[in-house]
């Protein structure tokens, strides 16, 4: 039996400002949606419904990120979704005043982060350390600097290639240049000897 986060929401207060649906079941949003007022403030909790889902939520300052995920998700694994999602998030908005923000507002800026967080979640369900994903994501960038960098050595190791090539042809032709100018010099040095 598969076990995975169908969707995710943040809110602030009642207010969804970003969401992602893994599902095409659009239920799923309009009722986790009506449970944003039952939300306990500074908490961190999770309730199923006779839906067949479990509603995994937290809140801190009045921003909730809840995931709804099937009845068998690791508890362990959500909590550690919730709190990636919430740092990640915070990090990013906390000094922002989202109670202007419209309903969804967020979703050009924040979605596909959730989409992010929920497939990691969803392919890692015996995760349950935070500091373990922290280090994946670093490895990753790690990775993907190597990467870059690798292909401006080999682009650069190309043109040191080219430039060596010219430098060689450039020196050929110098001393070519020399030969010939020796040549002239000792030639015109023969013709001054035969004027005097």
């Amino acid at each position: 039996m598969s076990s995975k986060i169908s969707y995710s929401l943040i809110a602030k207060g009642t207010k969804p400002l970003v969401d992602y649906i893994e599902t095409p079941y659009t239920f799923i949003a309009v009722t986790s949606t009506n449970y944003l007022t039952k939300i306990e403030q500074n908490a961190t909790k999770a309730f199923a419904n006779n839906d067949g889902y479990i509603y995994f939520y937290t809140n801190e300052s009045d921003i909730t990120v809840m995931i709804v995920a099937d009845r068998n998700y690791p508890k362990a694994t959500a909590v550690c979704c919730l709190n990636s999602i919430k740092r990640e998030f915070l990090e990013k908005y906390q000094k922002k005043n989202l109670n202007s923000t419209k309903i969804l507002g967020l979703n050009y800026e924040f979605r596909d982060k959730l989409k992010e967080k929920i497939n990691f979640f969803n392919t890692h369900l015996d995760y349950d350390n935070e500091e373990y994903f922290e280090k994946l994501k670093y490895l990753d960038s790690l990775k993907n600097n190597v990467m870059g960098t690798s292909h401006l050595a080999y682009e650069r190791g190309q043109k040191i290639n080219q430039m060596s090539q010219k430098s060689d042809q450039l020196a050929g032709k110098s001393e070519a240049y020399y030969q010939g100018a020796k040549r002239v010099a000792q030639e015109s040095k023969k013709d001054m000897c035969l004027i005097m």
